[in-house]
């Protein structure tokens, strides 16, 4: 198989092998337009997970080699059938546009990485018949020649396609900010409480202490990381509860000099971190805790979040 030096894919968080198939993307009410295409037939980058066709991903520092999860970086069939009825054959073309045009869209600086950084095993991958989705094997060379507070990219796109496919044409390609892990980055125990006032009175089913649950903190910055997934209330279990919608899922950010928290967003702009209680809000490296809280709303002595998240290994 070729192999070929082209810069840091890493994770192109192109989300993982789940079932694809979706009633949504079966009518095209979204995430996908193949015009012309036969029987709907289309092969795109499984976008899902991610805000449009950008993404984020996290990879160690590390002077060896590390291969990325082949399950982060997929190329998906939609169709009305489940699974490709022969091999479908599928060439991917890096494109430095795609970050250029980015960039100068939304005002980011998102730096190519150099092509010695990483190997792709193939830009030619085939979804096999019988399955409906492939993956990107890659292997990064060395972090040594990196720098830890850049934002890093890559951008691909689908070029080709055949036995009777066409390529989505809204899902043909993907951008990648790769960041390296910072020193918060890996998965945790929350635990915490979490307030909820209504009508002058604790929400008794979501207000108390928040039932510990796993997550993973995954690198957002050069010093702050996503909690990915849904956020809970108390009292929440698998087996039942209530959670924030999405949307509110906290990003933390800490000064990396006192390692105090600088600050908690959200993706909708909605949350804000809370200051002025007692609480103290830093990330302990001698425990690997972080300590935090946030609000919403109609501010903290309504809806609060004060949280404790312990480290419990790298993801």
């Amino acid at each position: 198989m070729k192999k070929l030096s082209i810069v840091a894919l890493i994770s192109l968080v192109i989300l993982q092998t789940s079932c694809l198939k979706d009633k949504g993307f079966d009518n095209q009410e979204y995430g996908i337009n193949f015009p012309g295409a036969v029987s709907g037939k289309g092969v795109g980058f499984n976008l899902e997970g991610g805000s449009s066709n950008f993404k984020t991903a996290g990879i160690n520092a590390q002077s060896t080699p590390q291969q990325v999860d082949p399950s982060v970086m997929t190329l998906a069939l939609y169709a009305s059938s489940t699974v490709a009825e022969e091999d479908v054959h599928v060439h991917v073309a890096y494109d430095a546009t795609l970050i250029d045009d980015y960039n100068a869209a939304n005002g980011t600086q998102i730096v190519p990485l150099d092509p010695s950084v990483y190997t792709v095993q193939t830009l030619d991958p085939v979804i096999a018949k019988g399955s409906q989705n492939t993956t990107l094997d890659v292997s990064v060379n060395s972090t040594a020649t990196l720098d830890p507070t850049t934002v890093y990219g890559v951008a691909f796109k689908i070029t080709s396609v055949d036995a009777g496919y066409t390529i989505a044409e809204n899902m043909k390609t993907i951008i990648v900010q790769i960041l390296i892990k910072n020193r918060f980055d890996g998965v945790y125990e929350v635990t915490g409480t979490a307030l909820r006032i209504v009508n002058g009175a604790p929400d008794a089913a979501l207000t108390g202490p928040i039932t510990p649950y796993e997550v993973d903190y995954a690198t957002s910055g050069a010093n702050s990381v996503q909690h990915e997934g849904s956020f809970h209330w108390a009292n929440w279990t698998s087996s039942g509860g209530s959670s924030l919608p999405g949307g509110y899922e906290p990003s933390v950010d800490f000064d990396p000099t006192t390692l105090t928290v600088a600050s908690v967003s959200s993706s909708n702009g909605a949350i804000s971190n809370q200051t002025g209680t007692p609480y103290a809000q830093y990330y302990d490296p001698a425990t690997k805790k972080m300590y935090y809280e946030f609000t919403w709303g109609a501010g903290p002595t309504a809806r609060l979040m004060t949280i404790e998240a312990t480290y419990l290994r790298a993801r």
